[in-house]
């Protein structure tokens, strides 16, 4: 299934999809099989064991990774698939994996905290899908704060996903020939990356400090690496006792690319140690008692 699911994922649209499959009747029986395969139970699995490594023991950390890929790559494909099955003649299982689709969005409201993040991030109709279910049933909105937290942390986490794969970050899944090949969209990158630059305040701390505590390392690595470098100079960011670094003053001699990208990695590097930091200090005995003396 993942080799016909290979070939299928790697074109850009239906027609190529067709193509790429055509003569390879093994493989179209493969994805026809789709129609059957519990995918709600399996995609739920999957969330529940893409979990931060600090949840788990350390021997744990390389099953989680491998879990969390897993879902990236199941995710899109079926994604992709729901989109264009018809077009290869499998309409039965389009219906199928639609059809399951529609099933694991209804529970996405009981996905474990990542898992609920990282199906919003790849299925962005599912978190729309859900307001709209809310507000027909009468629900009112007293957590707008809450919901706007959960909706950039959704969104970095998408920018972080798409820039692995645009920056070939996931060069160990590839090696391992397990990857389903598919081409992430840059001008969706650019999209995330314009929208989360646009957004005030520090919400980058808070989104650091969530991920930290809850996504997988690798995803934390990509925002930090990835993500961040590429929206850093529109970040205002007041950290403890230091500004992040900054770009040379007008009128002296112009950087050179190299120096540029170097200072915005240092930004996001110490936009990274000043939320560690900050974590530390709120878990040290010594702050733990002062809290308590002051009470």
């Amino acid at each position: 299934l993942l080799s016909a699911a290979a070939a299928f994922a790697r074109s850009t649209g239906a027609e190529e999809a067709q193509e790429a499959l055509k003569g390879c009747e093994a493989s179209r029986m493969r994805l026809g099989a789709l129609e059957h395969l519990p995918i709600t139970g399996f995609i739920s699995s999957l969330c529940e064991a893409s979990v931060s490594p600090l949840e788990l023991p350390p021997s744990m950390a390389l099953a989680v990774e491998a879990a969390d890929e897993a879902l990236l790559q199941w995710l899109t494909f079926l994604k992709a698939f729901a989109g264009a099955g018809a077009a290869l003649d499998l309409a039965g299982a389009q219906r199928g994996v639609a059809g399951q689709m529609a099933q694991t969005a209804s529970l996405w409201p009981s996905l474990p905290r990542y898992g609920k993040m990282h199906v919003a991030a790849v299925w962005p109709d599912v978190r729309g899908a859900q307001t709209e279910r809310s507000e027909e049933e009468g629900e009112t909105d007293n957590g707008n704060d809450k919901d706007k937290a959960e909706e950039l942390e959704t969104v970095a986490l998408a920018a972080s996903l798409e820039a692995a794969q645009c920056s070939g970050s996931s060069q160990d899944t590839a090696a391992s020939g397990s990857s389903l090949g598919w081409e992430a969209s840059e001008r969706r990158r650019d999209a995330l990356f314009r929208w989360l630059a646009a957004q005030e305040g520090p919400w980058v701390l808070q989104v650091l400090s969530e991920a930290i505590q809850h996504w997988p390392t690798k995803r934390v690595l990509s925002f930090v690496l990835d993500v961040l470098p590429e929206i850093a100079d529109s970040l205002e960011v007041p950290t403890p006792k230091h500004r992040p670094p900054q770009a040379p003053p007008k009128g002296k001699s112009k950087p050179s690319k190299d120096s540029q990208s170097t200072t915005k990695l240092e930004k996001s590097l110490h936009l990274l140690l000043a939320v560690l930091t900050a974590a530390a200090r709120r878990s040290s005995p010594s702050a733990s008692s002062s809290s308590a003396a002051a009470a």
